[in-house]
């Protein structure tokens, strides 16, 4: 989903500097399931907006957060 967001990105941006990425954390989600919100430009967002999407707040995380939990989920406990 993560490449395939920047790839969109990309083709139809130029780049993904001004794109963010990222999915609602449970329990704060509406949709049943994974999805991955790629919103740009991030600069033309509303207030609201701003605040459902804000990076990295209880609700709303980054795919790197979300690859580090699960990398450590799959770890082997010592």
């Amino acid at each position: 989903m993560i490449s395939t967001a920047h790839k969109m990105l990309t083709d139809n941006l130029g780049s993904t500097d001004n794109a963010r990425l990222g999915f609602h954390w449970p329990p704060f989600h509406t949709v049943s399931h994974l999805h991955l919100h790629a919103i740009a430009p991030a600069t033309d967002m509303g207030f609201m907006s701003k605040m459902m999407f804000k990076e990295n707040s209880w609700w709303f995380v980054s795919p790197d957060y979300v690859l580090t939990r699960l990398s450590a989920e799959e770890a082997p406990s010592q």
